[in-house]
């Protein structure tokens, strides 16, 4: 099923034709053309609002590395107010699988499996 903007206006066009009744499938098919067309508006008109920021504030785009940056910190923090609210020591993840219990990581518990 094509969903171009095109096929969204000739749906709409034919809404305003003589036809009075529509199938089931008709139905379907123009409720997934309005879902996915708010959609897509959403999306860009979200998009649109960064964009006009950044260039208000006079400031670039963060880059992607920034963006993974920020959000591995954001994670770290969240770490680490939950071991302290948990009354725990927090322990740097360095990646890996670790042990549920312990936290220890399975490369040093090998041994004992």
């Amino acid at each position: 099923m094509r969903r171009d903007a095109g096929t969204v206006l000739r749906a709409g066009e034919a809404l305003l034709g003589d036809q009075e009744e529509f199938t089931r499938e008709q139905v379907a098919y123009l409720v997934a053309l309005a879902f996915e067309s708010g959609i897509r508006f959403a999306s860009t008109y979200a998009q649109g609002e960064m964009l006009a920021s950044w260039a208000a504030h006079h400031v670039a785009p963060p880059t992607r590395q920034e963006r993974i940056a920020a959000e591995l910190a954001a994670v770290d923090r969240a770490a680490r107010t939950r071991a302290e609210r948990e009354g725990r020591p927090y322990r740097l993840y360095r990646g890996g699988a670790v042990d549920w219990e312990t936290g220890a990581s399975i490369r040093r518990l090998g041994a004992v499996a």
